[in-house]
């Protein structure tokens, strides 16, 4: 499957050639085969033992914790029966979920292009539904719950230290529904709380506040009622091929979304490092736009090349493997290590202009290699050259003298970098075919351990 060789399968499957290619090369996706048959639940203890094995080698090849839990392994394998569908299409494929006698105050409503409802909920009910449901609630969130992360400690925090500011911190919920009810005495009581029934719900934004509420509930005690959530539902109903629906979920997951990096401008040594930046002939770009300066204006450098060249330029396994799987992880807490190992007092103007001219260097000369790759020929080859650029460009920065600590300007040599890089993506193919011939490059150059030992062995 890692090699990409869709043209020995049939055409359904070669039609979602791109989707499996973006899922491998990537951290955010999960793969489940479902192995189907005709007869009664369960199998003879050889077929399970070898589904087993697979199993456990897709896991390794992928790198993924021993001890980690079930839902979190880049690849399940399940066997289901005929009874198991035929139970599946009574009762709906994911077991539909209905809220009954939802409390939504200060609920206003919209009617067109589609009905929906919002509103205020109390923290007491979101957290319900967590106990009750779990990750069903999810089922069309793209990114679903995330696990332990910064972002879900500070909306527990919130919630346990202030709950009254909950409201004002937090982005709040949207929901889809296949079908709102209004209670019939909500006229009588205005618009100030309104009871509801939604048919069929589907959490598409705001897992992490659902699950964080969720885990907390016991412990915030009577607080909980104080909390206080924004929620949106929307009534997704005779959706022919839930167009509709996928388009909403899309938006509200990647439209307009504020990152932890957006925040990083407002960060003194940033606009320290844009004011030094200046004297030497620069400009630091700290807002996020969509331009690439180092095509259009070399002269300016943007606060996420910055963020590349630092990162690589520290040569720390941790530091380069967070860079390639989880990037935003940098910008999450900004009192937080991996923050300051790379944006620190110590760091000068002219470090940062050196790296990213070191570092575009760089760039330029894998780009130029994973073009002159043929990827139906050498796809191995292509996946190594396209998920080692961190890696590749962590060893080179280091070949160069004086980069750390210069105080002047230094123009990079173009020629020992590009022959350098074309050497070390030979040696870095040799070693991983020699030692890890069925490893996906993705998760392969995103392990610190492996990072850690092809350093050693370079």
């Amino acid at each position: 499957m890692q090699n990409e060789r869709y043209e020995l399968f049939d055409q359904l499957l070669q039609d979602k050639n791109a989707d499996i290619s973006t899922a491998l090369n990537s951290f955010d996706y999960k793969f489940i085969f479902a192995m189907t048959h005709t007869g009664k639940k369960g199998a003879s203890e050889d077929i399970l033992r070898d589904m087993q094995e697979w199993q456990h080698q897709l896991n390794a090849a992928s790198f993924t914790p021993k001890d980690g839990p079930k839902e979190e392994w880049a690849f399940q394998v399940h066997l289901i029966c005929s009874e198991d569908l035929v139970h599946w299409l009574q009762t709906g494929s994911r077991g539909q979920i209905d809220l009954s006698g939802v409390e939504v105050e200060r609920y206003g409503y919209l009617n067109e292009p589609h009905k929906a409802f919002y509103g205020t909920l109390s923290g007491d009910q979101i957290g319900k539904w967590w106990k009750q449901y779990g990750t069903r609630l999810f089922t069309k969130n793209i990114r679903n719950m995330l696990g332990k992360t910064d972002v879900n400690e500070e909306i527990k925090k919130s919630a346990i230290e202030a709950p009254d500011m909950f409201w004002f911190y937090n982005n709040g919920i949207t929901v889809l529904v296949n079908e709102i009810v209004p209670h019939r005495r909500n006229t009588a009581a205005g618009a100030e709380r309104g009871v509801f029934d939604f048919k069929d719900v589907s959490i598409i934004n705001g897992a992490q506040t659902v699950s964080s509420i969720g885990s907390i509930m016991d412990t915030i005690g009577d607080n909980i009622f104080r909390v206080k959530v924004p929620a949106r539902f929307i009534e997704i109903n005779n959706d022919i091929n839930n167009i509709n629906a996928n388009a909403i979920t899309r938006a509200n997951n990647l439209q307009n979304r504020v990152l932890g990096r957006d925040f990083a401008s407002q960060q003194p040594e940033q606009h320290r490092l844009a004011r030094e930046l200046v004297l030497e002939g620069y400009q630091y770009q700290l807002l996020r736009t969509d331009e690439d300066y180092s095509q259009t204006n070399i002269k300016v450098i943007d606060l996420d090349e910055a963020l590349n060249a630092l990162a690589c330029l520290s040569k720390n396994n941790t530091i380069v493997a967070t860079l390639k799987s989880n990037r935003g992880r940098f910008f999450e807490n900004f009192d937080g290590s991996l923050y300051k190992t790379i944006f620190n007092p110590r760091l000068s103007g002219p470090k940062i202009i050196n790296a990213v001219n070191h570092f575009r260097v760089l760039e330029r000369a894998i780009s130029e290699t994973l073009s002159a790759t043929d990827k139906s020929t050498h796809s191995r080859r292509h996946l190594i050259i396209t998920h080692g650029n961190r890696y590749y460009a962590s060893v080179l920065l280091n070949t160069v003298s004086n980069l750390n600590s210069s105080t002047e300007q230094l123009i990079p040599n173009v020629a020992k970098l590009t022959s350098d890089l074309v050497n070390l993506i030979d040696d870095t193919e040799r070693y991983i075919e020699d030692n890890y011939p069925n490893a996906y490059p993705a998760r392969f150059f995103a392990n610190p351990a492996k990072i850690q030992e092809l350093y050693d062995n370079s």
